[in-house]
């Protein structure tokens, strides 16, 4: 006798509408933080336990072929308004690292600069 799982129409059902639910919920949740466009569709999503622990949905899009996205687990138990809310923040979080980035690099390529002038004017002074 084979031990394999068998599985009633029941339970079956439940899944795949839960599974359905979750795509639409997943195709609610990538518009808003991830680049999705309306000539992509969502063939499919697992979940990636990586750290940061995030939901991987596969896209297709008839023009560029696969791709796919990561969406942040926890978004799947939050309400549109705070994913909204979260996604506020992290924008706002990534433009003030870039800020910082670009001043960093700004005061970095001053000093070269002025250690070049320094140079040049111990050379052509002494």
């Amino acid at each position: 006798m084979s031990e394999e799982k068998m599985y009633n129409q029941g339970e079956l059902r439940k899944f795949f509408e839960f599974q359905s639910d979750l795509m639409n919920r997943a195709r609610e949740i990538a518009y808003i933080c991830t680049d999705l466009t309306s000539n992509e569709e969502i063939t499919g999503m697992w979940l990636d336990e990586n750290p940061p622990v995030t939901v991987r949905i596969g896209v297709w899009n008839r023009d560029c072929g696969n791709d796919s996205y990561d969406i942040p687990v926890q978004y799947f138990s939050m309400t549109i308004d705070e994913i909204k809310a979260e996604e506020k923040k992290r924008l706002e979080h990534a433009r003030r690292r870039a800020r910082e980035e670009e001043k960093r690099e700004k005061q970095e390529e001053e000093r070269a600069e002025r250690r070049e002038y320094e140079r040049l004017k111990k050379k052509f002074e002494g």
